[in-house]
């Protein structure tokens, strides 16, 4: 027992002087030493607790994060070691968790500019722009013109909708930092929003010169390549997602290949896999009919809600519900990666022809709800689901529109839910019908979009499904629009 006591104290001792190393920049040294203990004391707190800070400082953030989380078992624990685990829970994308690390630094010492710009960051991961903003303005009276807190500060205001704001404080930053990479990724960002897209990719490739791999640059990039009709270059970078954090694109565990259009496919068997929203799988789906004419037999995965309404999609050998067992097949492919392995632009197809087909049970049940048409029927979407990221700049109340629908007409909502205030809208009209209650699934909306003459839609997945259907459709699209819809184009 005692030799165990002194075997500890000796490695404890080892450790200070290891974090004496760390303190004085001499990160190699400190690690080697660090990584020689733990072969010794792995369970040792203090120890794992240095390394997990010498790993944040070496970027390796899934190493040092599990670490750095034992200093909740420890009191008391220096303000530096949350400070890293609340940059490390940032970038793994857990804004919660970066923000009680925060907390926790700032119960020690409230004036540090880093907790206080990481609480700001966090802050706004989690939508609380107002209290974002205070926190990393406070940061800023403690650290005047650091050039990070400024560019935390553009980010939040960005978010607030206040471009012209952020833009100039990402000037003035980069005047105090003109080498920081992520500075002008922000500021190209901006630029984007506000319609200056030439000068937006020129900043994005100034980032990509002074950190070629920034992945939100590269990702950012391909966005306005897209918008802009680049296609090439756009579908190549569009390949930078799996590299974000963001929970809805996460690369899958596959042991199959990845087929980017490498081989033929020619007497191969492939699944096609659903990544990102519903609107993305209702508007790419129709690619698998593309990979099928190769000679390919397509398994197509998409989200459970989904499967009724690509019951008829030609091509298909099989379908499948995220999450259920899937065949063994030679290739995968994410949907979102199709126009890239095809080689395909995925340009406005004029005259394509349907591939979204209703299923004529439900197509006869909704024509006995809806009964004989005696004025044009149009249908109405006015809001997507409120946790998509940029729900604020496509979602709108019902109210906005209403008083410019022109009487005459039958209009009737294509949503499940209405929010209260649209409800209220809905009451004092007589010609607005609202069939949530009726709408089971994605193959029911189907059913009754198939009945409108007309739909107008925000941006989200009915609308990718009117237009599936070849249903004359208007999208409702911010300033800024999602790049699949272009900027001056009709897009099919």
């Amino acid at each position: 027992m005692a030799q165990t006591l002194h075997v500890i104290d000796q490695v404890s001792e080892l450790v200070g002087l290891a974090a004496g190393l760390l303190e004085g920049g001499e990160v190699e040294h400190a690690e080697g030493m660090l990584v020689g203990l733990r072969a010794i004391a792995p369970d040792h707190p203090e120890l794992n607790l240095n390394l997990g800070l010498v790993f944040a400082a070496k970027g390796k953030i899934e190493e040092a994060a599990p670490l750095l989380r034992g200093a909740a078992s420890l009191e008391p624990v220096e303000p530096v070691f949350w400070n890293a685990l609340s940059a490390c829970e940032l970038k793994l994308g857990d804004a919660a968790g970066a923000l009680v690390a925060a907390e926790r630094s700032l119960d020690l010492d409230p004036n540090q500019p880093d907790a206080l710009s990481n609480r700001a960051e966090a802050l706004s991961g989690l939508g609380q722009l107002d209290e974002a903003l205070k926190a990393v303005e406070r940061a800023l009276v403690v650290n005047p013109g650091d050039p990070r807190l400024m560019h935390n500060q553009a980010s939040v205001l960005r978010k607030m909708g206040r471009l012209e704001e952020s833009l100039s404080l990402l000037d003035r930053a980069l005047k105090f930092g003109p080498q920081m990479a992520q500075v002008h990724a922000e500021r190209g960002f901006v630029l984007k929003l506000l319609g200056h897209h030439e000068e937006a990719i020129e900043t994005y490739h100034l980032a990509l010169g002074l950190d070629p791999g920034l992945v939100e640059a590269h990702w950012n990039l391909s966005l306005c390549n897209l918008l802009l009709g680049r296609f090439e270059a756009g579908w190549a970078g569009y390949e930078w997602r799996w590299q974000l954090k963001a929970r809805d694109m996460q690369p899958r565990p596959w042991t199959m290949p990845l087929w980017l259009g490498q081989v033929p496919l020619e007497g191969h068997s492939i699944l096609l896999h659903c990544e990102q929203g519903y609107g993305d799988s209702i508007q790419f789906a129709r690619l698998a009919m593309k990979v099928a004419e190769r000679g390919a037999q397509v398994i197509l995965e998409v989200q459970a809600p989904l499967v009724p309404l690509f019951k008829g999609l030609p091509g298909l050998t099989g379908l499948f519900a995220r999450g259920e067992s899937l065949p063994e097949t030679d290739f995968h492919c994410p949907l979102m990666s199709l126009p890239l392995a095809l080689g395909a632009p995925f340009e406005p197809e004029v005259g394509a022809q349907p591939y979204l087909q209703p299923d004529p049970a439900r197509l006869k049940t909704w024509a006995g709800r809806l009964g004989q048409a005696g004025r044009p029927r149009v249908g109405l979407v006015t809001s997507g689901s409120p946790t998509h990221a940029a729900d604020q700049d496509r979602s709108l109340p019902l109210a906005q529109i209403a008083e410019f629908l022109p009487k005459g007409i039958d209009y009737h909502s294509l949503q499940q839910v209405l929010s209260p205030a649209d409800q209220v809208v809905l009451d004092s009209r007589e010609d607005i019908s609202f069939w949530g209650r009726d709408l089971k699934d994605f193959a029911d909306t189907l059913a009754l979009t198939a009945h409108m003459d007309l739909v107008i839609s925000v941006d989200t997945s009915v609308a990718h499904l009117a237009g599936g259907a070849g249903k004359p459709t208007w999208i409702l699209l911010p300033f800024a629009p999602d790049w699949r819809w272009g900027l001056t184009e009709t897009r099919t």
